[in-house]
C-alpha cells in the first residue's frame, strides 16, 4: 500500500472540507469534555454520599408552648410525655443512640450556626423547640421513626 498516496489524499480532503473538519473536531472534543464531566461529578456525589451516610440523623421536635395548634393540641410536652418519647426511641431496633437536646442547648447550637448574621440577635432560647437527635443504625430507616413518632402526643415534627 501506498502511505503516501493515502496520506496525501487525506490531506486534500481534509483541506476542501475544512469547515466539516473543525465542526466534527469540536463536537467531538465538546462531548468528551462533558462526558469527563459527568464522570467526576459522579465520583464526587459518591465520595460525598460516604462520608455523609453514617453522620445522618432524624430531629424529633418536641412541642413547645409557641408550638403550632394543629400540630400540638395538648400543649407544650410534659415530662411524661418526654420520658415516653425518649423511652421508645431507645427501644426502636433501628436506633443506634438518642441524644436529648434542650431549648438552651439549641440555642447555642443556633448561634453557632447562624454567627455573623443578623437573625441570631432576634432569636431567643424559648422559640426554639427541645429536640430528641437520633442516631440511626442505618440511616434509610428514617421511615420507622416517622411513622412511630409523627402525630404523637408531644412531638411537635419528626424531620430527616
Amino acid at each position: 500500500m501506498r502511505w503516501r498516496f493515502v496520506l496525501g489524499e487525506v490531506g486534500i480532503g481534509l483541506r476542501r472540507n475544512l469547515t466539516m473538519t473543525m465542526a466534527t473536531v469540536l463536537t467531538v472534543a465538546v462531548s468528551l469534555s462533558m462526558l469527563g464531566g459527568a464522570l467526576l461529578t459522579r465520583s464526587q456525589v459518591n465520595q460525598m454520599k460516604d462520608f455523609w451516610y453514617d453522620k445522618v440523623e432524624v430531629a424529633v421536635f418536641l412541642c413547645g408552648a409557641d408550638s403550632a395548634e394543629a400540630a400540638c393540641p395538648d400543649g407544650a410536652v410534659t415530662d411524661e410525655q418526654r420520658t415516653q418519647i425518649e423511652a421508645a426511641l431507645r427501644a426502636l431496633p433501628a436506633v443506634e443512640e438518642v441524644y436529648y437536646e434542650s431549648q438552651e442547648e439549641a440555642y447555642a447550637r443556633f448561634r453557632e450556626q447562624f454567627k455573623n448574621t443578623a437573625i441570631v440577635e432576634n432569636v431567643t432560647p424559648d422559640v426554639l423547640p427541645e429536640s430528641f437527635r437520633v442516631k440511626l443504625a442505618n440511616p434509610e430507616d428514617y421511615a420507622v421513626i416517622y411513622s412511630a413518632f409523627n402525630g404523637r402526643p408531644g412531638v411537635e415534627q419528626v424531620q430527616d
